[in-house]
């Protein structure tokens, strides 16, 4: 008995240790110096850019070494026909981001505006320097703004102040307005930790909304209001526990910006959403995400798409001290990541090792296989710097 059991133990030893194998032969580092890219990784990185009609990141928010490399890769991008980069904020946000990246520290401005009733920018996203940094890349190289998701929770202040701004200056219209202002305003003060999950169902059902959106409405504010509209639903859905909403909108929003590109225009988009977001096939979420439909479209158009998972392993405190914060589900396919260079495991050459050595891989990295072509992991990382 002993013996059986012997030879199981080295079984599954020498199953690990092929494992172990290809996923080091997979798996390549890069560097950025003087703001290059330098390394094999990165030589894949943008060889994958190239030959395809779609790249897309899927990351874990506010990490300041992604956002950085992002920044750098924009001019590549734009040389290689990428004139349209999709973000995770709504259309009125795209079109708000993309005039106040021409404005010296007018982000900042705007974001601290609205400070004292959100945490965090009226847009969720491009709250930090980073991503400010980003913005400003994008709008310098002529790179259009996709806003595919809804309006964000920190966004109503702003939308009302915009819905204002539209409307005829009498005296009705602004004594409604400050009606649904300070509403609006108390709703947010009355949550925890900068959320308060009942405000979109409340103001749902406002008059005073209803009130001032009857006023203010005109041609001028009729995207306005829908976007409006349409966030407090979605939002009012995923309290109840209903996903989808969201996922449908995304999708309609990518199609409508796909579909404006003219037949002489360069139909390449960049995109970066969290992963939830890019997957492949069926998402964390349980839903075929936007990626999805990203990848049935490139094969559709004959074309490529190529998406990478980008999240930390290492992260640095307050003091500037490393700490690994690996997932245990993930330490084999980290197994050879480093704390100070970039590291990209290329799935998609992972699995052509496993088919062609029939060597088997646990489920976690069948799970990335499956949704994404490449992981990458950056050097030990901190929290993007605010930028309110």
């Amino acid at each position: 008995m002993k013996y059986i059991t012997l030879f199981f133990f080295l079984v599954i030893v020498c199953s690990n240790v092929l494992s172990q194998n290809i996923i080091k032969k997979s798996t390549y580092y890069f560097a950025i110096n003087n703001d290059s890219l330098s390394g094999r990784g990165a030589e894949i990185i943008k060889s994958k850019i190239s030959e395809s009609q779609f790249f897309l990141i899927g990351e874990e928010h506010n990490d300041a070494q992604l956002e950085n490399m992002v920044k750098l890769l924009i001019p590549f991008l734009k040389k290689n026909g990428f004139n349209n980069y999709v973000a995770e904020i709504g259309p009125l946000a795209a079109k708000k981001l993309t005039k106040l990246a021409t404005q010296k520290d007018s982000i900042k401005s705007f974001n601290k505006k609205y400070s004292n009733y959100i945490i965090g920018s009226p847009f969720g996203f491009f709250g930090t320097k980073e991503e400010a940094k980003t913005l400003t890349q994008v709008v310098n190289n002529n790179i259009a703004i996709w806003g595919v998701d809804f309006e964000n929770y920190n966004s109503y202040l702003y939308l009302l102040d915009l819905l204002l701004k539209n409307s005829s200056n009498s005296q009705y219209i602004k004594e409604k307005y400050h009606e649904i202002y300070n509403y609006t305003a108390s709703e947010y003060k009355n949550g925890k930790n900068g959320f308060n999950p009942k405000l979109t169902e409340h103001l749902l059902k406002s008059e005073k909304l209803n009130n001032y959106l009857k006023a203010v409405s005109n041609k001028k504010n009729k995207e306005i209001i829908r976007e409006l509209k349409r966030s407090l639903s979605i939002y009012a859905d995923e309290g109840r526990g209903f996903w989808f909403p969201r996922v449908k909108n995304m999708k309609y929003n990518f199609v409508t910006h796909y579909k404006k590109i003219k037949n002489n225009e360069s139909k390449k988009a960049f995109i970066k959403l969290g992963a939830m977001h890019v997957a492949k096939g069926t998402s964390y979420s349980g839903f075929q995400e936007l990626g999805n439909t990203i990848y049935e479209l490139a094969n559709y158009n004959l074309s490529k798409s190529f998406s990478l998972i980008c999240f930390p392993r290492y992260k640095l405190d307050s003091t500037n001290s490393i700490k690994d914060v690996i997932d245990e589900e993930d330490t084999e396919i980290l197994k050879f990541t480093k704390p100070d260079k970039w590291t990209f495991i290329n799935l998609n050459e992972l699995e052509e090792l496993s088919i062609e050595k029939n060597i088997k891989i646990d489920d976690t990295i069948k799970g990335y296989i499956q949704k994404f072509d490449a992981i990458l992991i950056p050097p030990a990382t901190k929290e993007s710097e605010k930028n309110y």
